[in-house]
């Protein structure tokens, strides 16, 4: 995705070039033009441009914004893998029913669990959002109709946080 921003008379910056006031800033390639890696295990998303090592606007062609209207995307949407994604959780419990006493009841037990969540500690990567899938910034003069593609993402690529390692959760639960 490309981050739109277009200059219009009064030189305010805006993003709501196809639909007005609709702060959709984002448009796709036009072209792919290949050559990206094909690394897609998570240890891939670990490196900073591991697939993509020589910045992201080396790989895609922007759009061209004509009238106001970008040209049709030459690169469909989920085109590329993102990082794997595995969580195995398991449940450990025991009940225990206790000798019957007035207070406490006929049926009166006390239950133990053990709540275990990724349990082989996989490292999971936050999905990633448009920051992260931005390949530059497009800036269209409103006046001129000039196009400069700037500011190419040095973070496209790679994940930049990951979800929660192993977490274990203990309950008690005692009922009567």
């Amino acid at each position: 995705m490309y981050n739109l921003q277009v200059t219009d008379p009064s030189g305010a910056t805006t993003c709501g070039l196809v639909y007005a006031n609709s702060n959709d800033c984002t448009v796709r390639p036009a072209e792919y033009l290949g050559g990206a890696l094909g690394d897609y295990s998570n240890a891939g998303f670990t490196r900073s441009g591991e697939n993509f090592p020589n910045g992201s606007t080396t790989y895609f062609v922007p759009p061209t914004i004509t009238d106001g209207v970008p040209s049709a995307p030459g690169v469909a949407r989920n085109s590329f893998w993102g990082p794997r994604y595995s969580s195995v959780d398991m449940t450990l419990g025991k009940a225990f029913g206790l000798p019957h006493l007035p207070v406490l009841g006929e049926n009166a037990k006390l239950d133990l669990r053990a709540n275990f969540y990724n349990v082989f500690n996989q490292t999971d990567f936050v999905p990633f959002n448009n920051g992260q899938q931005q390949i530059g910034t497009i800036n269209v003069n409103e006046i001129t109709g000039t196009q400069t593609v700037t500011s190419p993402n040095g973070t496209f690529g790679p994940g930049l946080n990951a979800l929660a390692g192993r977490v274990i959760e203990l309950q008690a639960r005692f009922s009567f």
